[in-house]
């Protein structure tokens, strides 16, 4: 079973569930004051394909308003 799931034709979205579960618990802990920066997990991938190649993970930061 594949973890990509294309809501919009062209736009790629990438959960599988240890990332879900990494964000869900990283959100919780944080600010919940808008806008906040949020520390999260993201995807890194070639999207050269379709759907895209899954390149590895990382952590980083994202505004959330």
């Amino acid at each position: 079973m594949s973890a990509w799931i294309e809501y919009v034709p062209g736009e790629w979205s990438h959960k599988p569930w240890f990332k879900v579960a990494i964000n869900t618990v990283l959100r919780a802990l944080q600010t919940r004051r808008r806008p906040a920066r949020l520390f999260v997990m993201y995807t890194r991938c070639d999207e050269s394909t379709r759907p895209p190649t899954v390149l590895g993970y990382g952590f980083g930061r994202v505004t959330h308003t």
